[in-house]
């Protein structure tokens, strides 16, 4: 897959071990969960203590109660400006507690679980601050950020790790660790904000590496596909097959101009289809008569026997530089790929742009083609689609992407292709600019697992902040309450890849200017590296033949035994 086209589409309990020689004084946040009742935190303008008894389950992150911000907003009982600061009012809700930095510490991290849900009206600030008002001034302190009300819903992990210059605005003081309605809620409004487990830490406490699970330990018999970059030369990836290890690194196919993305292994484990970068119309030379491509090609489990099925096409546009009026080219290129249960068939994601001679893209239109795997006969299943996962239960995941907004509702949707006509369903909605993206059925058939933007942020060495994404968890037939597996503060992640029996995911991690693959067992939290090259990206696991226990098994599978060591072909 050409660069271009993956650049515009790259786009729970957590293992958090403190490092070596941090803090030596605790910092002690008292009543981190409610389950004691409110004091020593305290409550105004409303804000109160939500029982799961009464409520329900998901009114809570764990236990049996947490604090619940929501209308009607009072301003009763909550504390007045400082001098000089009348004129900004009283705060209209809040919930805070006295919290004493050490002066020794060596960082801090802040951490809550937070829900938001409801009609978009105010933010919920959160921040250290000498009073209510937050750090105006002299006053000191550090600033949290904010729980926007456009943020999804379920719970999730908010975790955030002060900057040197905020740490040392807060060592040795006792501050209010406070959450505060930045405006007041009517009676009419829907907004309500939820807040559980905080925590303090005397420690950088974001996502750390665990060591590899035995199970991990390679053997052979379920590889990985993926693709690893030249060091020389980011243009040039190759599939590559390697143990979940990380060890017995075999290249398989160096592509057609040594460019290809998106390997997914078929279903029988007997091939591997992906997305390779070219050109069109094909053996044009002349760059003002050509426009960037992309092939689907399909290569033997060895990487031998590579056969491309479908392919892209295109329109120049005008020469570079133009002479008159400029015509921009007209590129189309293959994003995703999956296969169907039996194998017969491939889902192919499809997007299609304008490019001019600047390098300025214009435009985007997404479609999903199913496309025969022994022919390449493709018809039209999807428009202002992307991102396909055909699953073992026929159903195929995909993510919307319509640039208008009036043709189809984001995030998440899935068609079944098991009734006549397949039948398509919204499965997750949209908030604000943020959705649910990559989705991946689980081999169940009933679980699937997005990557989500989240409220908190982390900053590189140069001080340059990045969002935070999370891998969240969705049972199907209960979707309003997802599981948040993965707070990942420790890089970018996309493409994430089940193991066969479902009990890990395996992710791309962008860190600095580089890529790697990651495990996460999905039952602990605990993730850590399969690569450490920093070239390593779009892994995909072989499946178990027949399956093991928990995965469904398919048609595909008919005649393919469990454990196959595969021929090694260095090509």
């Amino acid at each position: 897959m050409h660069r271009t086209a993956r650049l515009l589409f790259a786009g729970i309990l957590l293992l958090l071990v403190p490092r070596p020689g941090l803090a030596t004084t605790p910092i002690v946040l008292a009543n981190p969960g409610f389950e004691s009742g409110v004091s020593p935190w305290q409550i105004c303008g409303g804000a109160t203590r939500v029982d799961a008894q009464v409520a329900g389950a998901n009114a809570v992150h764990s236990g049996r109660y947490a604090i619940q911000l929501q209308n009607p907003s009072t301003t009763i009982g909550c504390p007045s400006p400082p001098p000089g600061y009348e004129y900004m009012g009283l705060t209209p809700q809040a919930l805070w507690q006295e919290v004493t930095i050490p002066a020794d510490t060596p960082a801090v991290t802040v951490s809550y679980w937070y829900w938001v849900d409801g009609l978009p009206r105010t933010d919920l600030d959160v921040y250290l601050a000498s009073n209510m008002y937050k750090f105006s001034a002299g006053f000191g302190g550090a600033d949290l950020g904010r729980v926007s009300p456009y943020l999804l819903p379920g719970w999730q992990l908010f975790r955030y790790v002060l900057t040197p210059d905020e740490l040392a605005k807060v060592r040795g003081k006792t501050l209010w660790l406070a959450f505060r309605l930045y405006d007041p809620l009517g009676a009419n409004d829907t907004l309500t904000f939820r807040i559980d487990d905080v925590q303090v830490v005397g420690a950088d406490a974001r996502t750390t590496a665990a060591p590899l699970p035995a199970a991990l330990r390679g053997d052979g018999s379920q590889p990985l596909a993926f693709i690893r970059e030249d060091a020389a030369n980011s243009y040039r990836t190759r599939l590559y097959r390697m143990d979940t290890d990380g060890r017995n690194l075999h290249l398989m196919y160096p592509g057609q101009l040594s460019d290809v993305g998106r390997p997914v292994w078929s279903h029988s484990g007997r091939n591997i289809a992906l997305i390779d970068g070219n050109t069109y119309p094909p053996g044009e030379t002349n760059p003002d008569k050509y426009v960037p491509a992309t092939a689907l090609v399909v290569v033997n489990a060895d990487g031998s026997n590579p056969r491309p099925i479908y392919q892209t096409t295109g329109i120049p546009g005008s020469p570079c530089p133009p002479t008159t009026t400029e015509y921009p080219d007209f590129i189309q290129q293959l994003t995703n790929v999956s296969w169907s249960p039996d194998d017969r068939v491939l889902a192919a994601s499809i997007f299609a742009y304008n490019r001019y001679c600047s390098g300025r893209l214009e435009g985007g239109l997404a479609r999903i083609e199913k496309i025969d795997a022994a022919t390449g006969a493709n018809t039209r299943l999807l428009d202002y689609a992307t991102t396909p996962h055909w699953g073992t239960n026929n159903r195929l995941l995909f993510e919307a992407y319509d640039l208008v907004g009036s043709n189809r509702g984001g995030s998440i949707w899935d068609l079944d292709l098991g009734v006549q006509p397949p039948a398509e369903h919204q499965l997750l909605s949209g908030k604000g600019f943020d959705e649910d993206n990559d989705p991946v059925w689980h081999p169940d058939g009933r679980h699937f697992a997005t990557i989500r933007p989240t409220g908190s942020y982390r900053y590189d060495a140069d001080g340059n902040a990045s969002r935070n994404q999370a891998l969240i968890l969705f049972d199907r037939q209960n979707l309003a309450s997802p599981r948040m597996l993965l707070l990942a503060d420790h890089g970018g992640i996309r493409h994430p890849a089940w193991s066969p029996d479902g009990t890990y995911l395996i992710y791309t991690l962008i860190h600095a200017s580089a890529t790697d693959i990651w495990w996460l067992d999905v039952a602990t939290g605990a993730t850590g590296p399969i690569t450490t090259d920093g070239l390593s990206s779009d892994a995909n696991w072989r499946p178990a033949c027949p399956g093991l226990a928990g995965v469904r098994r398919n048609s595909a599978c008919a005649g393919v035994g469990q454990r196959s060591y595969l021929p090694l072909v260095q090509r």
